[in-house]
């Protein structure tokens, strides 16, 4: 009888432990300030239908009915940047160009590795150099739209004159010609760049519709060329409109 009796007693204790110990085995809500997928608080109505909005579009997975492909990496934003953040080793892209030349033609400047049922994927062009691209976190995009030009360009300290250990400078680049004039970096004219690689582009449309074309093979109304390299407008089925 003794043996039943101790094993009661290893289980009590047992149960005794799991209850005191049970606020540091249970997880918790993160603070506010480490929620980088969700809103941001005091957002009007329309500011947050606006993110709902956003929010569906970039966790939407495409079909080919949908308008993917017809060659691409992934099949929607998320499957790249999971939870808006880093993309694994796993989906690393490859950019490819012949020096500074990014061979549209060729079907650069990235290898799209996936293809729909009739196509076939990339492969890379003999001669090009290539490097291999984590996808990056994409959370905060919005706040770097909201910094005025003239703070960024304040801001600029390419020797490192304050002595901050930071230095760093303007990228000027131009916008593409389907940017409007009304949204934030864009119109004619240099613009300061913000998104993307070395802060290579100047409007946030333009990062999302060269995302959308680049990594999952979506046609928009303001795509002129398709991943492959050929000279498109809109193909079959019709363009998805980025709003």
């Amino acid at each position: 009888m003794r043996h039943p009796r101790r094993l009661a007693a290893f289980l009590a204790i047992g149960w005794l432990l799991a209850f005191v110990a049970c606020d540091t085995l249970l997880t918790e809500s993160p603070d506010p300030g480490e929620v980088f997928d969700g809103p941001i608080d005091g957002l009007s109505d329309e500011l947050n239908r606006m993110f709902v909005r956003g929010d569906g579009n970039f966790e939407k997975v495409f079909t080919v009915a949908g308008g993917l492909g017809p060659i691409f990496n992934q099949p929607g934003c998320e499957s790249c940047h999971p939870a808006d953040g880093r993309g694994t080793p796993a989906l690393a892209l490859v950019r490819f160009s012949v020096g500074s030349d990014l061979v549209l033609l060729l079907g650069g400047p990235q290898l799209q590795d996936k293809a729909i049922p009739g196509s076939k994927p990339e492969t890379l062009p003999d001669g090009v150099d290539t490097s291999l691209r984590l996808p990056p976190p994409v959370f905060g995009m919005g706040f770097i739209e909201a910094i005025p030009a003239a703070t960024i360009i304040s801001l600029a300290d390419s020797l490192d004159a304050d002595g901050d250990g930071i230095s760093g400078r303007v990228n000027w680049v131009l916008p593409a010609d389907f940017v409007p004039e009304s949204e934030i970096g864009g119109g004619s004219g240099w613009q300061v760049g913000r998104f993307g690689r070395k802060a290579s582009v100047a409007a946030l449309i333009e990062q999302v519709v060269t995302a959308y074309h680049q990594d999952v093979g979506i046609t928009t109304g303001s795509t002129t060329i398709s991943p492959s390299g050929s000279n498109v407008t809109c193909r079959s089925p019709p363009c998805v409109a980025i709003t």
